[in-house]
């Protein structure tokens, strides 16, 4: 379900242009919700859209972040034996999909309720040249946005 959201998500992205605003955080540029784009397609060609590019995301609720040419996002892989849990951030090239760092943390999610279980539900915060990323145990970061670093 997240992969689909993720490509729908890609996809409009793909639709609108170089010119893009940036969506540094959760609801975009302060919270609001707003999408001031033009030129946004009002119908959908009859075979769809052209997909740009593809990358596998693994489970979480997490949206996407967009700034300065970069994707953010938050997830986890889960091992099927028990709560432990690899959670991770990543940057992606905007117009490639090209993974541009990997930032990953263990975590342990017994104790969280099962629908609590599945990953990441907060968006990345994009502020100047730091992304901020949240995990579903608590565990915050303030990584670098070039190279991922702490």
């Amino acid at each position: 379900m997240r992969m689909i959201f993720v490509s729908i998500g890609l996809l409009m992205l793909g639709a609108t242009g170089a010119s893009a605003d940036d969506w540094p955080e959760w609801r975009g540029k302060g919270r609001l919700g707003l999408w001031n784009e033009t030129g946004v397609l009002d119908t959908f060609p009859a075979g769809g859209l052209k997909v740009r590019w593809r990358t596998p995301i693994r489970a979480g609720y997490a949206g996407p972040a967009i700034a300065e040419g970069r994707i953010f996002i938050v997830d986890a892989q889960r091992s099927i034996q028990n709560f432990e849990v690899i959670e991770r951030a990543v940057a992606l090239n905007e117009a490639t999909g090209e993974v541009l760092w990997t930032r990953e943390w263990n975590v342990n999610y017994t104790g969280l309720t099962f629908t609590w279980a599945v990953g990441p539900r907060a968006t990345p915060t994009v502020d100047e040249d730091r992304v901020y990323v949240l995990g579903a145990t608590g565990v915050l970061y303030c990584l670098h946005v070039a190279t991922g670093e702490v």
